[in-house]
């Protein structure tokens, strides 16, 4: 139990819950829960389950919330017909990009997500950034594929050290198409409707950006999905399907695991993720695409799919993992066991 939390976390699947101090929430992952914090000057909506502005979360007198009298429920995530930023999935590490409040629709702190047709990434804007970070968001399109991104402002010292990558996410067993953008008005197009957009740093010689994407307005249905972005995560091993008595349900999950959105560096040697594959998948139906980005290279390392016998595959990185996981639904019972599935646990890797 996180501190300041007033509700049991459900044992299955991701939820978000309210914090007494409206700034904060608390994020519970298959039963585990941690405290994170909204970005300054939002506050947690627990009908949205996103942050937002205080006049939109009336309960909350003077940035307090008052105590749940157990007549209201917080549901789990799901995806919903509006658009929806979603906070981290654990306490931010780093600061949000500025004072002012962001535009509607903006990403402001590594590990934040996004289901729109529009918005923004706004990170340390006008202010000093860092080197050696590794700063992810995940862009999912809402009702569209396809989307034009444009760096309007950008204050990066070394474009060629300092850089602003963006991975399109699908299904293909290969290295992740991905472009660059070094410069301000410099714009791209990707197809498709799942992004994941990496900011890396080996200077601290700059400030921070803000990129803008809207979608091309193509209409295409979506599969069920939480992208979800993890840093530090190493407490607590994640457990798919998300929701595994759902029955018949399909399910898309792209997952992004940093240690603490920060490039690898001595002492430590490399950052580890290990799978531990519980299901049969038949004809490889279901399954887990492992890929990874250094900061430098991206690399896609493999598929794993059906039973083998609680093998754990392991696979190391000085960057992040991309991770996407596919579930299809299933007529007979028996091809897939709902108390079963798939486990990632990330660490980091240290020679002694």
């Amino acid at each position: 139990i996180a501190c300041g939390q007033q509700e049991e976390c459900p044992t299955d699947g991701i939820a978000y819950l309210p914090h007494p101090d409206c700034t904060h929430y608390i994020i519970c992952v298959n039963g585990e829960g941690s405290e994170a914090e909204c970005p300054r000057p939002l506050y947690y909506n627990p009908r949205t389950e996103h942050c937002g502005f205080p006049e939109n979360v009336p309960e909350c007198v003077g940035g307090t919330r008052p105590p749940n009298n157990g007549t209201t429920t917080v549901p789990t995530s799901t995806t919903s017909e509006d658009s929806s930023t979603f906070p981290p999935t654990e306490e931010p590490t780093l600061e949000p990009s500025s004072t002012e409040t962001p535009p509607t629709n903006t990403l402001t702190q590594c590990g934040q997500t996004i289901k729109a047709d529009s918005g923004f990434i706004e990170y340390k804007l006008n202010q000093n950034y860092s080197a050696g970070e590794l700063c992810a968001f995940i862009i999912r399109l809402d009702k569209y594929t396809g989307c034009d991104f444009t760096l309007e402002s950008s204050g990066v010292g070394d474009s060629t050290s300092d850089t602003i990558t963006i991975f399109r996410i699908t299904d293909e067993q290969d290295t992740l198409q991905s472009v660059t953008l070094d410069s301000i008005n410099s714009t791209a197009y990707l197809y498709y409707s799942t992004f994941v957009v990496v900011f890396k740093t080996t200077t601290n010689g700059g400030t921070g950006f803000r990129l803008r994407f809207e979608s091309q307005h193509n209409f295409s249905e979506k599969v069920l999905g939480y992208p979800l972005v993890f840093n530090n995560q190493s407490k607590v091993p994640l457990q798919f399907p998300l929701n595994p008595n759902a029955t018949g349900v399909a399910e898309w999950n792209p997952i992004v695991l940093t240690s603490g959105a920060k490039l690898i560096t001595p002492p430590v040697l490399d950052f580890e993720l290990v799978v531990y594959d519980y299901f049969y998948s038949q004809n490889c139906s279901s399954w887990i695409n492992v890929h990874s980005f250094d900061g430098t290279t991206a690399m896609f390392h493999q598929r794993i799919c059906g039973y083998r016998g609680q093998k754990s595959v392991s696979f190391l990185t000085k960057g992040l993992f991309i991770v996407v996981f596919s579930r299809v639904p299933f007529r007979q019972k028996i091809f897939w066991d709902p108390s079963n599935g798939l486990t990632l646990i990330s660490k980091q890797f240290n020679k002694f």
